[in-house]
């Protein structure tokens, strides 16, 4: 008979708490998503959802509340906010390709759900 191993507790790799403290930066004005967050630990809570908005040539993007929507009216899509901040990067200069690409994918899950698929992550 063999033992099973000392094993390690899961939480002695949880990072320390972070204090909460007020930082000079206001999002949008003197800080952007894009940029690099400013030095020090610390988190940040906020009162109330922040609007993120970009283009992309004449395409507009908005990013709030964890959902990324594409406004153009022929091609309007809405996907999580989590994947929209790493699939750009995998599309460098081909953006425009991209949100057909995600426009195309969207409209063939909701016809797969209009026939009873139901949504999956492994598609």
């Amino acid at each position: 008979m063999q033992w099973e191993a000392p094993s390690k507790p899961l939480a002695v790799d949880d990072p320390l708490l972070l204090p909460e403290r007020e930082v000079h930066a206001e999002i949008g004005i003197n800080w952007f998503l894009g940029q690099d967050i400013p030095k020090g630990e610390y988190v940040r809570i906020l009162a109330e959802s922040l609007l993120w908005e970009e283009r992309l040539g004449k395409t507009r993007i908005r990013t709030t509340e964890g959902l990324t929507t594409c406004m153009e009216p022929h091609r309007g899509w809405t996907i999580a906010s989590s994947s929209w901040i790493f699939l750009p990067k995998r599309w460098l200069d081909r953006e425009q390709e991209l949100i057909t690409v995600i426009q195309d994918e969207n409209k063939r899950t909701e016809e797969k759900e209009q026939q009873g698929q139901q949504r999956s992550w492994s598609n």
